[in-house]
C-alpha cells in the first residue's frame, strides 16, 4: 500500500487488480480490472507473430527463398555443363491501411454528489489537472481507453473483414446484451469498413485443401465438440501439407490453436486415460520469484502444445455463432504490419489527448490517434485449418 501526496489518497494492489480509494463525502472505492481480456500480440510468448514495421512509404514486403531441388545428376565429361537446381526469391508487397481513433469524454461523467468532492472547486471543477484525486481518476481512465486500443488492435489483427460479420448483421444474428447493440455498431465499422483482412479472414477465404480440412456436423453440438479427438487430431495431420506435416513430425516450432471445446475434449482425454493432467502436460513458466506456474490455457498432447484461442470464443460471442477450429502454424507465421515506431498494447500507439477548458468546450477531453496497420499469412504451405461454424 502507498500513500500519494497531501489528498490523502491512497493505492494498493492486489493480484492483477488496482484499487483506488478517494476521499469524498461518501468513499468511493474505484476498482479498476488490470488483467488485459486479449493476448497481448506483441508480447507474444509463443512466436506466432512476426512484427512488420514500415516507414513512410506505406508499404511491407515480404520474401522468402526457395532452396533447390534435385540438383544431382551422372557425372559428365570436362566438356559438358548441365546446371541443374536454383534458389529463387519470391517478395510480396502488402499495402498499409490508414484507421484512426477519435474518442471524447465530458468530465460532466465525473461530477455530482461524490466525485465532485474529488475535483477542483468553482471553474476548475471541470479541470481533471486541478487536483491530485482528479489527476489519478483521469490516468486511470486513460489506462483504461489504452487497454481498449489493444483490444481493438487484436480484434482488426484477427478477423477484420471476415465474411461471417457480414453475414451475421445481414441476418440479426449479433449479440444484444451488450450496450443495445451500439456496441454491434461500432464492431462493424472498426472490422468492415477498412479495408484489412485479419489472419483468420485469410484463412477461411484460401481456397486449399489444407486450409478446409473438415469437421463433422455429428462432431459437435453448439459450443461442444463430442466426436472422438483423437481421430480429429490425426485427420488435421494428414491434411497438411507435407512441408507443415514434416515440422509436425519433428516437433519443430509448431504452433496450434484450438477453440475452448476440442481444447476441454483434450484435456477429457487426457484425464480420462489418467486420471487427472500430468504437470508434464502443462506449460511452464517461471515467475520472477523463480517458482515455475503451470499455464492453464496450453496442454501438450503427443508431443504437441495446443494454445486455447480466446479469440475466436469473442469473435462468436460477437457474431452469434459458434466455430470449432483447429489452426496449425509455424512460429513466425502470422505477419501483422504497422507503422508506429512501437505497438505495444497500452503506450505504443501515439495517442493524443486534450483537454479544452475554454468556451463553449468546459472541459471536454478529446483524444486522437492515427496509424496504418494491414496483417498476412507470411506462407500458406506452412499452415493447416480444420473448421466449422455453427450459424442460428
Amino acid at each position: 500500500m502507498e500513500y500519494i501526496g497531501d489528498s490523502m489518497l491512497w493505492e494498493y494492489t492486489k493480484g492483477q487488480s488496482r484499487i483506488f480509494e478517494m476521499p469524498t463525502e461518501a468513499m468511493l472505492v474505484l476498482f479498476k480490472a488490470r488483467a488485459m481480456k486479449k493476448r497481448d500480440i506483441t508480447a507474444n510468448a509463443f512466436g506466432l507473430y512476426s512484427d512488420i514495421p514500415i516507414g513512410r512509404n506505406g508499404k511491407a514486403r515480404i520474401g522468402s527463398i526457395s532452396h533447390p531441388k534435385h540438383m544431382f545428376q551422372k557425372r559428365t565429361n570436362c566438356l559438358t555443363w548441365n546446371a541443374k537446381g536454383k534458389s529463387h526469391m519470391q517478395v510480396e508487397s502488402l499495402d498499409l491501411q490508414p484507421i484512426e481513433a477519435m474518442m471524447e469524454q465530458c468530465p460532466d461523467t465525473f461530477m455530482g454528489d461524490c466525485l465532485e468532492y474529488i475535483l477542483g472547486t468553482g471553474n476548475d471543477v471541470r479541470d481533471m489537472l486541478a487536483t491530485e484525486e482528479g489527476r489519478r481518476l483521469l490516468a486511470a481512465m486513460l489506462d483504461g481507453i489504452y487497454l481498449g486500443m489493444g483490444n481493438a488492435l487484436v480484434s482488426i489483427y484477427d478477423a477484420a473483414g471476415h465474411p461471417l460479420i457480414e453475414q451475421s448483421n445481414t441476418n440479426d444474428w449479433f449479440s444484444k446484451e451488450e450496450g443495445g447493440g451500439h456496441e454491434w455498431d461500432d464492431y462493424y465499422d472498426q472490422q468492415m469498413n477498412i479495408n484489412v483482412k485479419g489472419h483468420r479472414t485469410l484463412i477461411d477465404e484460401h481456397p486449399g485443401g489444407h486450409m478446409n480440412i473438415a469437421i463433422h456436423n455429428d462432431e459437435v453440438r453448439d459450443d461442444k465438440f463430442i466426436g472422438n479427438i483423437p481421430d480429429l487430431l490425426s485427420r488435421v495431420k494428414e491434411g497438411m501439407r507435407p512441408e507443415l506435416k514434416k515440422m509436425v513430425r519433428n516437433r519443430m516450432d509448431v504452433v496450434t490453436k484450438v477453440t475452448p471445446g476440442i481444447f476441454e475434449a483434450i484435456e477429457d482425454h487426457i484425464t480420462n486415460q489418467y486420471g487427472n493432467i500430468p504437470e508434464d502436460y502443462r506449460y511452464n513458466i517461471t515467475g520472477v520469484d523463480g517458482n515455475r506456474r503451470p499455464l492453464n490455457d496450453v496442454i501438450q498432447y503427443k508431443g504437441m502444445w495446443y494454445i486455447l484461442d480466446n479469440e475466436q470464443e469473442q469473435f462468436d460471442i460477437l457474431t452469434g455463432t459458434h466455430t470449432h477450429r483447429v489452426l496449425t502454424t509455424v512460429r513466425g507465421n502470422l505477419g501483422i504490419a504497422y507503422d508506429t515506431a512501437a505497438l505495444d498494447m497500452y503506450e505504443g500507439v501515439g495517442l493524443r489527448v486534450e483537454q479544452r477548458l475554454d468556451l463553449p468546450y468546459k472541459g471536454q477531453i478529446f483524444m486522437n490517434t492515427n496509424l496504418k496497420v494491414n496483417a498476412a499469412i507470411l506462407d500458406h504451405t506452412l499452415a493447416s485449418n480444420c473448421s466449422i461454424t455453427l450459424t442460428p
